[in-house]
């Protein structure tokens, strides 16, 4: 088994930032997504504080289920992830 068969794909959550994760892609394909790995990017228009005129946040439910979604498109739904977020709703 090589290295890249043994590493998890990653889910990243990205929150706070003016720009979105615009400024973060560097890091996070170079950094944390640079060993190749799959990588998943997600933001949520209402915590990452783009203007979203007339459409209201997506709920909880809405989110997951578009989550899994995206990953099961992708990948096999029976293997593990990782998972790691910047300022998604944290206090």
């Amino acid at each position: 088994i090589n290295n890249e068969e043994k590493l998890l794909p990653l889910l990243f959550f990205h929150g706070i930032a003016p720009g979105g994760h615009t400024f973060y892609l560097p890091m996070i394909l170079r950094g944390l997504g640079g060993d190749g790995r799959p990588i998943f990017i997600f933001e949520n228009p209402s915590i990452s504080f783009h203007i979203t005129f007339g459409t209201k946040p997506l709920s909880e439910k809405d989110t997951l289920s578009g989550i899994w979604e995206a990953v099961n498109l992708h990948l096999d739904p029976t293997i593990p992830l990782s998972i790691a977020a910047h300022s998604f709703g944290s206090c």
